[in-house]
């Protein structure tokens, strides 16, 4: 624990070897359980990516919704890659890297989440600092995080409330912050949310498995990034990615952020 309220995952992990052991072994059984799941997802997407690609061909550029397309065929090779990593659990895979630009994983993120949003009558607010420095990193697996930190925001807050995405930088790190108003999560669950199927008193009452802050936290270390959590009971909590720049060398055009 770096400070009241705050976890330094990278810390908190090297800590204590016997704790690694027993997350080995829980890893070990989620990696059983995530190839057998993904034996059964395997053929319904492979039909859904056939259907999709004769739609596609039947939508011409000028419909009102074609902006949906580009997003659905990401949406799919997604899900094709988690089924491919889920296979391949905790084997030494390489996926592809490239320079991302933010707006899209956000926006993308958006869209996702809306039917969510609208029916808790909750708002997601965007703020990105201009000038913010692009990335260089698998954009599928920082949209999947954002999707569960925002998920767990959704799942925290009240009706009505607001979820925040602040996106901001110094010299050496760009930080995506997400935070809800909601319940908080309690001192004593604080150091172990990351840890594979914890599930907390609101997953516990919600029903969840307690893998997305498990598989987020996996996949904020493969950018060699870290995650930082300021949680306060009743007042929310936020969860903040702290990731570096994407070396100059690496850099093509990009876009400036934009605050919304």
């Amino acid at each position: 624990m770096a400070a009241d309220g705050v976890v330094d995952l990278g810390s908190r992990w090297s800590a204590d070897g016997g704790q690694q052991r027993a997350q080995a072994e829980k890893l070990a059984a989620l990696g059983q359980l995530a190839a057998g799941v993904a034996h059964e997802i395997t053929n319904p997407i492979a039909g859904i990516r056939n259907a999709f690609l004769l739609v596609k061909d039947g939508i011409s550029r000028e419909h009102p919704h074609y902006q949906f397309v580009g997003l659905i065929e990401r949406e799919i090779d997604r899900v094709t890659s988690i089924i491919r990593r889920m296979y391949g659990l905790y084997r030494n895979e390489s996926p592809r890297e490239e320079v991302i630009a933010l707006e899209t994983v956000i926006e993308d993120c958006a869209y996702l989440l809306k039917p969510k949003l609208t029916q808790r009558k909750l708002t997601l607010q965007t703020r990105i600092t201009p000038t913010v420095p692009p990335l260089r990193l698998v954009q599928r697996d920082l949209l999947q995080v954002l999707l569960n930190l925002v998920q767990n925001g959704v799942e925290a807050s009240s009706e009505g409330g607001i979820i925040v995405i602040d996106i901001s930088h110094d010299e050496d790190h760009v930080r995506i912050g997400v935070s809800d108003q909601g319940s908080g999560i309690a001192p004593d669950e604080l150091p172990h949310i990351f840890e594979p199927f914890f599930a907390g008193m609101q997953k516990r009452t919600q029903g969840g498995l307690g893998l997305g802050l498990s598989i987020s936290s996996s996949l904020v270390k493969g950018m060699s990034g870290k995650i930082e959590v300021v949680s306060i009971l009743s007042k929310g909590s936020t969860f903040t990615v702290v990731l570096s720049p994407a070396p100059m060398t690496h850099l093509g055009t990009h876009s400036e952020g934009q605050t919304k």
